[in-house]
């Protein structure tokens, strides 16, 4: 069987002028590993990796892209819907179900199944069939082995013992997946229908699997925690924003493993480029403090609402990878634009993206 890497989508969380959400990260080689090893903190994968967008709405990731298990929602347990509704949120869908032939709509015969080739350049890197199938996805392996692959990143693959995940699959944030919420994913994953998929094998550079983690996980005792007289919701909000928003807004540490600098977290200034109309740009993540280098003057409505149409609040559309995340509620929506804008302001300027409409 093909080598599995858990890539629940959501490394490359960039929101550009002000909001967090979650965009694709790459996946892995045909079932053995995420994307090249410099993908993660600085922006991850997103849609540089061979398959660059111009917009937000072109980003991967558009639309939940999942399916209810093969009964709806009300066939699924409860454990199960909260299961779908997080891998909602962190995107999987954008890196693991494909598109229906020459359209950019998820194909529901495939959901979770994984893309040939999801990264093209360079080489060939597949992302990881998540659905039950004993053969070429999920199904031969243990809870406990499909956890450990999304929020440690160990290969759950008994032929691929000490090797690790590429850290373009965001384990180092995904370690801090609530127990409850962790069971939920798998879950979910379980009540999907059993696709028989084997992705195409990866090619150079992403043939040999790490033989240790190259990032070590974010520390949340480290970040801030919500500031004095934030909603309660605050707290909700820093689970949900070191999930889905930390890895693009935050430096990264010096040294290997990598590490995100957690005294820098939500300032921006990662590194981001796209192409426009043919051309190449670079350009930084957002500062989220509440700073005038950042999102001072932005309500909280401001912020959920920028996360959720990926537009700024003067209706400009946000650049890619930034991606409109719908599928989150309105509750959790909330809870995090309350927690950004609970944090200690922060001066840093940052390069925008300068092409939106």
């Amino acid at each position: 069987m093909a080598r599995l890497n858990l890539v629940l989508y959501l490394a490359s969380l960039m929101v550009l002028n002000a909001a967090c959400s979650s965009s694709s990260s790459s996946s892995s080689d045909g079932g053995s590993g995420g994307g090249g090893s410099d993908g993660g903190g600085s922006g991850g994968a997103g849609p540089s990796d061979g398959a660059q967008a111009d917009s937000a709405a072109d980003a991967p990731g558009g639309g939940d892209g999942l399916t209810d298990g093969g009964g709806g929602d009300g066939a699924l347990s409860a454990e199960a819907t909260r299961g779908k509704y997080m891998v909602a949120v962190l995107g999987c869908a954008g890196c693991h179900t494909p598109k229906v032939v020459n359209t950019t709509m998820p194909d529901p015969a495939m959901t979770l199944a994984g893309i040939d080739c999801f990264v093209s350049t360079p080489g060939c890197l597949s992302s990881a069939n998540l659905t039950p199938d004993k053969d070429t996805g999920i199904g031969n392996f243990t809870d406990q082995e499909v956890i450990d692959a999304f929020r440690t990143g160990k290969d759950p693959d008994p032929a691929a013992a000490g090797k690790y995940l590429f850290a373009r699959m965001p384990y180092y944030t995904f370690a801090n997946l609530s127990d409850d919420d962790a069971h939920a994913i798998v879950a979910y994953l379980r009540s999907l229908p059993a696709v028989k998929h084997a992705v195409m094998a990866a090619t150079t550079p992403y043939d040999v699997a790490p033989t240790s983690p190259e990032w070590t996980p974010v520390d949340p005792t480290k970040l801030p925690a919500p500031g004095a007289g934030a909603p309660a919701d605050a707290v909700n909000g820093k689970y949900l924003a070191t999930l889905s928003c930390i890895g693009c807004h935050s430096a990264d540490a010096a040294g290997t493993p990598k590490h995100i600098d957690e005294t820098t977290a939500f300032q921006g200034g990662a590194s981001e480029t796209i192409t426009s109309n043919g051309t190449a740009m670079t350009f930084q993540s957002a500062n989220l403090t509440p700073d005038a280098t950042g999102i001072m003057g932005w309500t909280a409505a401001d912020v959920a609402a920028a996360i959720k149409t990926a537009k700024d609040k003067m209706g400009k559309t946000l650049c890619a990878p930034m991606r409109a995340n719908t599928a989150l509620t309105d509750a959790d929506d909330t809870a995090i634009a309350d927690y950004l804008l609970s944090l200690p302001p922060a001066a840093h300027m940052v390069t925008a993206c300068a092409v939106r409409m």
